[in-house]
């Protein structure tokens, strides 16, 4: 966890979700995550020019842009993004057809259930972000309309984010959930105003106070930031008005234990690993935490460790295995290229190569036909057989393996075949070799064509 986290690590899951909504819309919709509030609200201010987003990710679209100087309420933070209130210019949008105009139409109620309030954006037409919920008889302040929808007043619990390192802070506004004010500010810092002690409006305050027994880490503020009670009154950002370190450290706990039971149930190599585990062991560094509660921040560093341990080898793995799948079409593609290559250079032989057509001379127990020159249709040797699937290959260049001899009856040269198959002329007397071939295709001569 990194500094600045530590100083916006005052968190207290309360976990207040948001469901998906039912208002009819022409874009998809996308709630934000449950980030909770925490027990304090801070005032910070905007050090560089930065956008508010509707959501805690640079995913969610820019809904307006804050320049330097600018002041946020911060109430809460989840991995590096702070939970802030709607800054002045901020609106939402809500359907028109769950909302009845009032009075002079500025003000509308709500006339159905749980109806979405989406992210309204000066910087685009974006709305697809829902920041909450409307009930039945809610109350809206109208600011203006587009198309089906109301521009609204950001209604209560709709928060924005804006990334941490933009924003510095200042000091703490008072608990969640307080209406301000002088003796507000006190609260928050874990104090309690005795009598007529808060003078000077907001923002300022007078007189020793007492922190009372039931806050966390409980102590006497020092004497360097009070005063008597007839003394000037000081400004509220001179005074030490923000939890003691143990208690940031208890919130920082429950955060990460929130987010630890969150993540937890996620693949792991979609868990924040690296981020949980720098938060628990910023914990152990402070060693401000109970004995119990130091023991079960030991024992999450301990797991998160052997997770990313895992996490890193799985992520090997995986890169192995697609470089292994990766070499492996490389090795099947060159073994496809090798086997066409030895198939088109290996040598075959036949004892002749010719076309075959059907014999008028049928003499003897078997079918004769003809092994013919394609370039004249000549005879070139007779072949002799009984195979009745010989006859699929009338007409066709082929290549027949067999013994030659002289049939004794007609005194003619004759092959009785013990295999024959088709044959592609142009490879003969390149890699296909026969013992008798036509007189057209011996080398030299003009190529001869297989159909004629």
């Amino acid at each position: 966890m990194s500094g600045r986290s530590l100083v916006w690590g005052t968190v207290l899951i309360l976990g207040a979700g948001m469901l998906a909504g039912v208002a009819p819309a022409p874009e998809s919709v996308e709630s934000q995550p449950d980030v909770a509030n925490s027990n304090y609200q801070v005032e910070g201010v905007v050090n560089a020019s930065v956008f508010v987003r509707s959501g805690p990710q640079d995913s969610y679209y820019s809904t307006m842009k804050l320049e330097k100087g600018a002041k946020v309420t911060v109430v809460g933070e989840r991995f590096g993004w702070l939970k802030i209130v709607p800054p002045e210019g901020s609106f939402c949008y809500v359907a028109k057809v769950y909302v009845e105009k009032t009075g002079d139409g500025t003000v509308g109620r709500v006339n159905a259930k749980d109806i979405n309030v989406r992210a309204g954006s000066s910087l685009n037409t974006m709305k697809t972000t829902v920041l909450g919920k409307l009930s039945e008889g809610d109350q809206v302040q109208i600011l203006g309309e587009q198309e089906e929808y109301f521009k609204i007043k950001p209604p209560a619990d709709c928060y924005l984010y804006i990334s941490e390192q933009f924003v510095d802070q200042v000091k703490v506004l008072g608990a969640a959930g307080s209406t301000g004010g002088a003796g507000t500010a006190a609260v928050a810092a874990g104090t309690a105003v005795t009598g007529s002690s808060v003078a000077g409006g907001a923002g300022s305050f007078a007189a020793a106070t007492t922190i009372p027994s039931g806050i966390a880490g409980a102590t006497t503020i020092p004497s360097d930031v009070t005063a008597s009670a007839s003394s000037t009154t000081q400004p509220l950002a001179a005074a030490t008005t923000q939890p003691d370190a143990t208690a940031i450290d208890l919130t920082r706990f429950d955060a990460l234990e929130a987010d630890y039971s969150a993540e937890s149930v996620k693949p792991l190599d979609q868990q924040p690993i690296d981020e949980m585990l720098k938060g628990y062991n910023g914990l152990l560094s402070d060693n401000l935490l109970p004995d119990s509660l130091m023991q079960i921040a030991q024992l999450r560093s301990r797991v998160l460790a052997i997770r990313a341990d895992s996490k890193a080898k799985l992520l090997a793995a995986r890169e192995a295995q697609q470089q292994a799948e990766k070499q492996r079409m490389v090795l099947v593609a060159e073994n496809q290229e090798l086997s066409q290559r030895i198939k088109d250079t290996t040598i075959t032989t036949y004892s002749a190569v010719g076309t075959l057509q059907a014999s008028s001379l049928q003499t003897g127990g078997a079918t004769l036909y003809r092994l013919t020159d394609p370039a004249n249709g000549r005879t070139v040797i007779y072949i002799r057989s009984s195979d009745p699937a010989i006859v699929q290959y009338v007409g066709q260049f082929i290549g027949v393996r067999g013994p030659v001899s002289t049939d004794p009856q007609i005194g003619l040269r004759q092959i009785i075949p013990t295999a024959a198959e088709p044959v592609d002329v142009a490879k003969v007397n390149v890699t296909v070799i026969a013992d008798i071939a036509p007189p057209s295709l011996a080398p030299g001569a003009p190529q001869a064509n297989a159909g004629n």
